[in-house]
């Protein structure tokens, strides 16, 4: 594994989740549609630094977690075909189409029921939260702290889907919390990992590049 490739995108995913934070509380405070846009382009973002992530994983996973680690890239893969289309389209086309307030609530990615965030929920709520799952016991190698942030992030994240499928959607916000937070307290834990520990092999296939 390419130590100083995992370390950027590490930082990447650090700096991305803490911007995302901030943007999202900011959005639940204040309501104000304008920090919308940002966090779109923030999804955009993580969403390839994520897919990222999951790739190196997979590469130096041994053996033994191989076939999961491999289904977190696939699935982190349709996460990211899902919510990058999703998001382009509703920068580019849709908010030019319904200009200021006069897109139909059910093309708003802040509102219920809509097209729009019932495939965010399959991004980041189903496929990410399994993806989460499938890529912590690849992680146990690094430390079990971090398996076990990836592993209970994921649960999370897949226990928010509860919002959409009874219509209750603060309960989603447990999605948002998962991958959010979780990716945040990841990146943490990541970089520390590898700025102190530079001169160790990353995960157990020190015979992967």
């Amino acid at each position: 594994m390419n130590r100083a490739r995992v370390l950027r995108v590490s930082q990447a995913i650090l700096l991305l989740s803490v911007f995302y934070v901030v943007s999202a509380s900011a959005w639940i405070l204040s309501g104000n549609r304008a920090i919308i846009t940002v966090m779109e382009v923030l999804t955009i973002c993580a969403a390839v630094a994520i897919l990222q992530l999951m790739i190196e994983v997979h590469r130096a996973a041994s053996e033994a977690h191989r076939s999961t680690s491999l289904t977190a890239v696939m699935l982190t893969t349709a996460m990211a075909a899902v919510t990058i289309p999703n998001h382009f389209i509703y920068l580019t086309v849709l908010e030019r189409l319904y200009p200021g307030a006069t897109m139909p609530a059910w093309l708003l990615l802040d509102g219920w029921p809509s097209i729009t965030k019932g495939l965010e929920c399959v991004a980041w709520g189903l496929l990410l939260g399994l993806a989460m799952i499938f890529a912590a016991p690849a992680l146990h190698s690094l430390g079990k702290a971090i398996s076990w942030t990836m592993r209970i992030s994921g649960i999370v994240t897949l226990a928010g889907l509860a919002g959409p499928v009874s219509g209750q959607m603060s309960w989603y916000l447990l999605s948002t919390a998962g991958y959010s937070l979780g990716f945040l307290a990841l990146g943490i834990q990541l970089v520390l990992r590898f700025r102190v520990s530079k001169s160790e092999p990353l995960l157990s296939r020190p015979d992967v590049p």
